[in-house]
């Protein structure tokens, strides 16, 4: 009869093990699925920082909406009014439909001897909004 209490004790702690053994697999399955969630959203976050600051270079640098569409024009940008839009590869290549959209919104305040040009850029993904950046540069008349 001892022996017959042995193998049954021998048996449930082995099936307890076994249950312990699934649940710290499951929060390991859990954990690594977050962090790789976490791994895509700040690589998102990262490039769009990217996208978003070489616009804003191409931007303080241009004295012109006219000129900063070329700059920005890989053939994956269109010009409507006073925004420029244009669409990027997950890599960040240029590419027509791509996965990131930027739009760049050029809106100039006349001043007394140039014009202050704001310049707001935006980026998404899917529609969704994932980073903003405002910038602005003073432009001189031409012999002031």
């Amino acid at each position: 009869m001892k022996q017959k209490h042995q193998i049954t004790a021998f048996y449930m702690e082995t099936i307890l093990l076994m249950i312990v053994f699934l649940i710290v697999i499951l929060l390991l399955t859990r954990v690594f699925s977050y962090g790789k969630v976490q791994s895509k959203q700040a690589k998102d976050l990262t490039n769009a920082v990217c996208l978003a600051q070489s616009a804003a270079e191409a931007a303080a640098s241009s004295e012109d909406i006219q000129k900063l569409y070329e700059m920005l024009d890989q053939g994956n940008a269109e010009m409507a009014d006073n925004a420029i839009q244009a669409w990027y590869d997950a890599d960040m290549h240029p590419q027509r439909d791509g996965y990131y959209h930027l739009v760049a919104e050029w809106e100039e305040e006349p001043k007394e001897y140039g014009s202050f040009v704001n310049t707001v850029i935006h980026v998404y993904i899917n529609e969704e909004e994932i980073y903003q950046l405002d910038t602005g540069v003073y432009l001189q008349e031409a012999g002031s």
